[in-house]
């Protein structure tokens, strides 16, 4: 024996060998306990993956409950979030009854008291358990007042390790079955009930419970329903819980609640109206600050669109309410104020030409930006992206700003009027003058404008080369494909539509929001593609028209009859009429059509009044001289890592 190595034949020191293990008597008395656990080559394989170092029984205990209970972290904490996983209740927990079966009781339930203080007692549920550790973990971040009545389920000694184990499960791919278990808590203790009693700074900095959320979310819908907005407390709410577990499961309702907040602010801040004296300086103000309102209400919305698709019962009426206060500051209030500001700014303006001096205009854009690329010799690629509202194009050169390596700066200038695609499209081209047929079709120097086609013509006889493509079609090509394509060109257009072909048809124009969030991530990747596929270095983005849009339908005093008019209307749309000069209407804007070389006249409706017309919708509109339809985006991006 004092010569060589113990040598021991039994079935017991073999499988002891195998794992390592040092031959105490302590260690074989463990093992042998476990005679049915190993008599499965399966799981004894799945023990001798862990290659622990048996030092102790302790390690050992632990892989065989790791392996019965089906988790391959062979720690305390994962053999009881497994354990919990399996199922609350204990006679289908399959994971309790492979303990029974192969494994020993006593020891898992020793194990779950010295790590979380749990005492198992026969008849209990895992319900019990699981209310233990959460409610222990709720204990670090929640006062004890909050908690009165549950002292019992809670361990203080314990409390870091159900900390760590809930932290550890919360953020691993496994937090749905914790989600889950955590609603059955919620309503095993009434916690929700119990939480509404609570001041939101009480609740704010804990995060286990999901029903937390929706106690914050509530409390502060019913008070903005009445006309309650506290605007700072929201602000740090959201900040706050944005970082903590669960968040995603209600972003939407915190991100509405978020644009509220910002409405709220921007209310305040503005409480006295927009008594500005000149066009020219609310010109400035709205590009420069006042636009914020549109962007705030167009978030909100498209936040509160995407919650009705992933509804919460128990948030969805309250979050309507908060759409209607929503729907009063915005309408009621920004667009009645500043359309009426603007009105008077500009209507006796507007009666002498539709140009307003001191704006930079659209008819002129070829030449003021296009023109100057072209002559230092660069090729010029211009995005026209149809209905791209100012506010919309602000969020997107804050985003070209972070994501890419450009130069980008945003500038305006005054659509044509009517504000609508054929007009719009037109003035964007190069041209000496533009007319209006009587048909009201929109030439360029006599050249039809109507669609790529006829835009690509218009192009090339400014310069042979040049060129007139659609997003759609850009993208279905390969890059060489593409690099082919525009060999040779000084000038690209390509023609974008997101927000247009869904906010101009009845059936979808409540999804235009979605459909500008669409139309910047299509321009990201339309930009990405022109500077990294087509080493382009001069990129301009802009628009034929804006548009205005509120969610509630207008009521029957918003809207003006085509009886108005005294005289021959040859075309009417929801925002603007043409018709022949010596047309008269009442409550209507006269504006003369000079800009198209036209004797006819056009008429739009003061504030934001649309005309009645068969078919279409009248949330979404566009073609008068409102701010949100007129103020056109010139984005100049500028790729820095070429020279091309």
């Amino acid at each position: 024996e004092l010569y060589s190595e113990e040598f021991r034949a039994d079935l017991l020191s073999i499988r002891m060998q195998k794992l390592g293990m040092p031959a105490n008597a302590h260690l074989r008395k463990v093992m042998k306990s476990y005679a049915k656990f190993f008599e499965n080559k399966e799981r004894t394989a799945k023990l001798a993956a862990f290659k622990s170092s048996y030092t102790n029984v302790g390690q050992l205990h632990v892989d065989v409950l790791a392996v019965l209970t089906g988790t391959g972290i062979n720690t305390a904490p994962g053999v009881i979030r497994t354990l919990l996983m399996n199922g609350l209740d204990i006679e289908s927990n399959k994971a309790i009854q492979n303990v029974k079966k192969f494994g020993n009781e006593d020891v898992l339930w020793e194990l779950v008291k010295r790590y979380t203080g749990y005492i198992y007692e026969d008849g209990d549920s895992l319900i019990a358990l699981a209310s233990h550790i959460l409610l222990t973990t709720l204990s670090i971040t929640m006062k004890a007042t909050c908690l009165q009545g549950l002292e019992k389920l809670i361990s203080e000694p314990h409390q870091r390790l159900c900390y760590s184990l809930v932290n550890e499960w919360i953020h691993s791919n496994e937090d749905d079955a914790l989600y889950e278990i955590a609603r059955t808590v919620e309503g095993k203790h009434q916690l929700e009930r119990r939480f509404d009693g609570f001041d939101v700074e009480e609740l704010i900095g804990s995060e286990c419970f999901p029903c937390i959320n929706e106690c914050i979310l509530r409390r502060y819908m019913l008070e903005i329903s009445e006309n309650i907005i506290k605007t700072d407390d929201i602000l740090v709410a959201v900040e706050k819980r944005r970082t903590l577990k669960w968040y995603k499961r209600v972003r939407y309702y915190y991100d509405g609640l978020l644009q509220v907040a910002q409405m709220q602010r921007f209310y305040q801040e503005n409480i006295g109206g927009f008594h500005i004296a000149e066009h020219t300086r609310l010109w400035s103000e709205y590009t420069g600050n006042y636009c914020k309102m549109d962007h705030f209400y167009r978030r909100f919305h498209a936040a509160f669109g995407k919650s009705l698709k992933e509804s919460s019962t128990v948030l969805d009426d309250l979050y309507k309410n908060v759409a209607d206060y929503v729907e009063k500051l915005y309408k009621n209030w920004y667009l009645a104020t500043l359309s009426k500001q603007w009105t008077m700014l500009v209507k006796d303006e507007l009666i002498k030409n539709s140009a307003l001096p001191g704006i930079p205009q659209q008819i002129n854009f070829y030449d003021k930006y296009v023109k100057p690329i072209t002559d230092s010799g660069s090729r010029v690629y211009v995005i026209i992206s149809d209905a791209l509202r100012y506010e919309v194009a602000v969020e997107l050169v804050g985003q070209l700003i972070r994501e890419t390596k450009g130069s980008t700066k945003i500038s305006s200038m005054q659509s044509t009027f009517p504000s609508t695609t054929k007009f719009g499209m037109a003035a964007l081209l190069p041209h000496r003058e533009l007319q209006i047929t009587d048909d009201i079709k929109v030439l360029c120097d006599g050249e039809s404008t109507d669609g790529t086609v006829e835009r690509d013509r218009i192009l090339k006889r400014a310069q042979g080369d040049n060129l007139s493509i659609t997003y759609k079609s850009l993208l279905s090509m390969k890059k060489a494909e593409r690099r082919e394509k525009i060999s040779g060109a000084h000038v690209v257009y390509i023609y974008h539509n997101a927000i247009d072909a869904i906010g101009d048809k009845l059936a979808t124009e409540d999804q235009v929001f979605d459909a500008c969030e669409q139309a910047i991530i299509e321009i990201k990747n339309l930009v990405r593609m022109i500077t990294n596929d087509l080493s382009g270095s001069h990129i301009l983005v802009t628009s034929d028209h804006g548009f205005l849009y509120s969610y509630k339908p207008l009521e029957e005093s918003d809207k003006a009859e085509k009886s108005f008019f005294a005289g021959h209307v040859i075309e009417l749309d929801r925002r603007y009429v043409i018709a022949d000069g010596d047309c008269t209407a009442e409550h209507m804007l006269r504006i003369p059509l000079t800009q198209f070389g036209s004797k006819l006249i056009g008429f739009t409706p003061l504030d934001n009044i649309r005309m009645k017309k068969q078919g279409g919708g009248t949330n979404y509109v566009h073609g008068g001289v409102s701010l949100q339809e007129c103020v056109i985006p010139v984005i100049e991006f500028k790729n820095l890592r070429t020279n091309s």
